[in-house]
């Protein structure tokens, strides 16, 4: 569609089923195990040595968790990053599993 401007405007059909990335769902299960042991994020970031903020980041998933932060996290709360990695594999695949299906349902309405 052209404007008065000579302008052509394209217009986009997004997608609304949003998909979450790995890191974000990882950044949530690190959140679930952080409020069972009711450990604040302050507290948390205070032992790893990282700014607040900058954890509080990660914890939304907005920053990636390197493997070494993960590692420390994971010690923090009495387990491994593996366990927590794996968790959010399962969670990863049955979200997005999920999600995808919706799509396809809604495609065909």
């Amino acid at each position: 569609q052209q404007t008065e401007f000579g302008y052509i405007v394209i217009t986009m059909n997004t997608n609304r089923v949003r998909f979450a990335t790995f890191d974000e769902v990882l950044a949530g299960v690190v959140r679930a195990e952080l409020a069972r042991l009711r450990l604040e994020q302050k507290e948390v970031a205070n032992q790893m040595n990282m700014h607040p903020n900058v954890f509080g980041r990660k914890c939304r998933g907005e920053v990636a968790f390197s493997t070494g932060e993960l590692s420390a996290v994971a010690r923090i709360v009495g387990t491994t990053a593996g366990a927590l990695t794996q968790d959010a594999e399962t969670r990863f695949s049955n979200l997005n599993y999920t999600s995808q299906s919706a799509a396809l349902a809604d495609s065909r309405h």
